[in-house]
């Protein structure tokens, strides 16, 4: 497999009329994909040995660089087909590594990874519900993990509103408030809140919403 990945793009063929447009098709778009696709493929190999995170720095570069030079060098709608090549060789034939690899990012706190992963396979719209529940299931700063259980008012409250900020400073920093990761965010901060915040003798809805009307009449 020649590695040599520029030596079959052309110059300057950005602007094809319409009306040749076929021509371009034809003769040359349809060999340059098979042509892409094998490279792709001889480099996947080489990439999945890598670590995951290795693995996604490379894939997000390659993605780059294709688009690139789509908008350099070709006509506009050969990306379409690139990128579906992209996708199915980088992405969805890689898809249950990735998910088994997605799991300790989270688990160490390797947000920045994770956000590369997320923005990657999340250009497929069917991995968007694993995606979610990968995230539901696994998603848990180290900061709030040592609290103790409480049901002081005052300490209550603000112990809620520390670990909702938490959850949510990650959510903000490395995903870019995504509308998907902040619902998730929202749900697994609420479960979070209500299974582990009150102290395991107590009734969580009677108890939350006394210690809540015990603070208001502090304030009061």
């Amino acid at each position: 497999m020649n590695s040599n990945e520029d030596s079959f793009v052309p110059y300057h063929i950005d602007q094809i009329p319409s009306s040749k447009l076929k021509i371009y098709k034809d003769n040359f778009e349809v060999p340059f994909l098979q042509y892409r696709e094998e490279f792709y493929r001889w480099e996947v190999v080489n990439l999945v040995e890598n670590s995951i995170n290795e693995y996604l720095k490379k894939v997000e570069q390659r993605f780059q660089k294709e688009i690139h030079r789509v908008e350099l060098y070709l006509h506009p709608s050969t990306l379409t087909p690139l990128i579906k090549k992209l996708e199915q060789i980088f992405i969805l034939d890689q898809l249950e590594t990735i998910y088994t690899e997605a799991k300790p990012l989270l688990h160490n706190e390797n947000y920045s990874d994770f956000a590369v992963l997320f923005k990657l396979v999340g250009r497929i719209l069917d991995t968007i519900i694993e995606l979610k529940k990968i995230v539901e299931e696994n998603f848990c700063p180290k900061v709030i993990k040592s609290f103790t259980p409480i049901d002081v008012p005052a300490n209550y409250i603000k112990l809620i509103l520390n670990i909702r900020e938490e959850f949510f400073k990650v959510a903000q920093e490395f995903f870019n408030k995504n509308e998907h990761f902040i619902a998730v965010v929202e749900k697994r901060c609420r479960n979070f809140i209500n299974n582990n915040v009150l102290p395991e003798s107590a009734d969580n809805a009677g108890k939350s919403a006394e210690l809540l009307a015990q603070y208001c009449d502090q304030l009061l």
